[in-house]
């Protein structure tokens, strides 16, 4: 005859060894789907990376080749080419930490500015605008644009002088159910009209960048005024990508 109280004892025994074994395999199955998780956020990160080197080098590429078909290989290329190289390193800069701290316009403006060691505290420079949060892939095209017209500003305009302003102001824009437009505006003023030389040189590679590039790549529209005061530019950009052509960024 068997024991009762075994047989009580035993069954538990398998009980518990069932609970356990089955505690395991859905933790397993758990930790599986994790890890596949895990592995389609990996291959998703890794495209997203080649995505962006590729456009990376793209645009590194473009920027070399129209440097030097202005100046040639001198070393004025290598100024040029450098400083929009550390324009570049920037934007990378502010992209690798979007997670935390998303990209304002005014953050581009006021970083390409205190590069130039012209920020906001300059008696020169007035920027006015709240806080508007660009994609991910407009930023590094911007920054290139912004770049552009605040070297020429150094070199050329508001900021080559003490008696010259530089006023940036940007809003968002929106009209009955149409996508939302940020409206920057660029106005240097005291400039006056500027030489043939120094006229020239502001039609180069960062005029065609605003716009060409801004046009084609962020569905944007542009205006570039030289005039007898100085300078106005506009842009107007989308920022909702409704119709996407190619991102440079």
């Amino acid at each position: 005859m068997t024991d009762p109280a075994q047989d009580a004892e035993h069954d538990q025994l398998l009980r518990d060894m069932n609970d356990a074994l089955l505690a395991s395999s859905v933790r397993q199955q758990e930790l599986a789907e994790k890890a596949q998780l895990a592995e389609a956020k990996m291959e998703v990160m890794v495209a997203e990376l080649q995505h962006r080197t590729r456009n990376l080098i793209a645009v590194v590429s473009a920027i070399a080749n129209r440097t030097m078909a202005r100046t040639g290989p001198t070393e004025e290329f290598r100024t040029q080419f450098n400083a929009r190289l550390a324009a570049l390193a920037r934007v990378q800069g502010l992209l690798s930490r979007t997670d935390i701290e998303p990209i304002t316009i005014g953050a581009l403006v006021r970083m390409e500015l205190d590069a130039l060691g012209a920020d906001a505290s300059d008696s020169r420079v007035t920027l006015d605008g709240p806080d508007v949060v660009l994609r991910d892939t407009i930023v590094q095209t911007m920054a290139l644009a912004i770049h552009e017209l605040a070297t020429n500003a150094r070199k050329h305009g508001a900021l080559a002088a003490d008696d010259r302003t530089l006023t940036v102001t940007w809003s968002v824009q929106q009209e009955n159910d149409a996508a939302p437009h940020l409206i920057l505006e660029w106005v240097e003023a005291g400039v006056g009209r500027a030489p043939g030389g120094e006229e020239d040189a502001r039609k180069g590679y960062g005029r065609e960048l605003i716009e060409r590039a801004l046009p084609y790549a962020l569905n944007a529209k542009t205006s570039f005024d030289l005039n007898d005061d100085g300078v106005r530019c506009t842009i107007d950009l989308p920022l909702v990508d409704r119709n996407r052509k190619r991102d440079l960024g």
